[in-house]
């Protein structure tokens, strides 16, 4: 007379069978979770520098003595910044951003070696 009421040997397949999934299961959702926190505390990183550059641009205007005609420039591709990283274009915005910095530095140089 048996003490179990199903088969033993198949009983233990079925175990661990089941055991060997929920252990792939485990290491999956390990995985997953690792990738998940990984991209978390990456973002930041990996973002855009778009609002960083306009307040640079802001502050150098605020303290750099421009012409008016170098000032229109700068304030245009400032505008021009903030209108493409609005639609989501923070390569161009930040090209855009990155240009107007430099015909900043480059009039401020050029009113201090003249």
């Amino acid at each position: 007379m048996r003490a179990w009421p199903f088969d033993f040997p198949l009983f233990l397949a079925i175990y661990y069978a089941l055991e060997g999934w929920m252990d792939r299961r485990r290491t999956t959702m390990r995985y997953l979770s690792v990738l998940l926190a990984t991209l978390l505390f990456s973002a930041p990183a990996l973002s855009g520098q778009c609002p960083v550059l306009m307040k640079q641009v802001d502050s150098q205007m605020e303290s750099a003595d421009l012409d008016a005609s170098t000032r229109a420039e700068v304030e245009k591709l400032r505008a021009k910044g903030e209108s493409l990283h609005k639609a989501g274009k923070h390569g161009e915005s930040e090209r855009m951003l990155r240009q107007a910095i430099e015909k900043m530095d480059a009039a401020v140089e050029q009113a201090a070696g003249t």
